[in-house]
């Protein structure tokens, strides 16, 4: 059962949004929108669990960090190492572009993604007020290059 992480293909795009509805559906992404964003400079990473694809995560370079948008995996693959395979990814993107760091949102309510985010090196910068999810909380990670 390997997985395999590699960036998005056009033939992608219907799964990502698929699951950008499932985990995100304030963002309102459909496959046009992850072509838009695409255009507009998001890399998508996706991952491939025995040929079905598994979870992706889409990472955006700033001045001196990565911004992750968003990690999801199918549910049927949770806890099985693709969210954590993802993260590196976004990892050595931001080591293959100089950053230093790597930064992201999160609703203070989601406990579940806290706890993966804080035992893989997040530590929380800050927090903001959202009009539409509640408290969000900004978490970082300083990587090594």
């Amino acid at each position: 059962m390997g997985i395999i992480v590699r960036r998005m293909g056009s033939a992608d795009a219907d799964a990502i949004a698929e699951l950008s509805q499932k985990y995100f559906p304030l963002a309102r992404i459909d496959e046009a929108e992850v072509r838009r964003r695409t255009a507009r400079g998001v890399q998508y990473f996706v991952a491939e669990r025995d040929g079905n694809l598994a979870g992706f995560v889409d990472v955006k370079l700033g001045a001196r960090q990565v911004r992750i948008g968003g990690i999801a995996v199918t549910p049927d693959c949770e806890r099985h190492g693709i969210g954590s395979a993802l993260l590196e990814r976004a990892v050595a993107f931001a080591r293959e572009n100089g950053r230093s760091s790597l930064s992201l949102l999160v609703k203070e309510s989601n406990a579940k993604a806290l706890r993966f985010y804080t035992q893989r090196g997040f530590a929380l910068k800050g927090a903001r007020i959202g009009k539409r999810n509640g408290t969000v909380l900004v978490l970082v990670r300083g990587i090594e290059n």
